[in-house]
């Protein structure tokens, strides 16, 4: 009886795992089409590259980014005329844009600046960019996107900036 009964478990092991094997069910997942493309990372990289699938393309604006920047910074010591900042600063914005191209939702991923100034930066980076992006793509239909953008704002020149 000793020798047989590791053999008798073995055999209810197996038969258990074939019985359970078919049972499951088998489910076959359409294509996948994400409803949200996630493009942005919460981490120490300021943008991710979406171009593990075929077809999708990033929202992006149709202001180049260098003028985003500059026009950041003018607005910033327009809302902000005690700043004078020394070096160039970066803040890390998370932005939502619907799939018709509407800029939804401004988060604040990164900044050196106090908590008390985000909602007027929020809202100088919705005012930099209105009406100027494009929204993400999969295989042609639009959706509903996340990007991370970085904004750097420029020292004074001469205190005319």
């Amino acid at each position: 009886m000793k020798n047989k009964l590791p053999l008798y478990l073995s055999f209810c092991l197996v038969t258990a795992f074939v019985f359970n094997a078919f049972s499951q069910n088998k489910v076959t997942i359409d294509e996948y089409i994400p409803s949200t493309a996630m493009v942005c990372a919460r981490s120490n990289t300021d943008t991710l590259d979406f171009n593990n699938h075929q077809g999708y393309k990033s929202a992006y604006s149709r202001i180049a980014k260098d003028q985003i920047d500059v026009n950041f910074t003018k607005l910033f010591y327009q809302n902000f005329p005690q700043e004078s900042l020394p070096v160039p600063v970066t803040i890390v914005f998370e932005l939502t844009i619907s799939e018709q191209g509407v800029l939804e939702s401004t988060e604040i991923i990164r900044s050196l600046f106090p908590d008390n100034t985000d909602d007027k930066m929020k809202t100088m980076i919705v005012d930099v960019t209105a009406d100027s992006w494009n929204p993400a793509q999969y295989k042609g239909k639009n959706l509903t996107s996340q990007i991370t953008l970085p904004i750097t704002i420029y020292p004074k020149k001469n205190n005319k900036e």
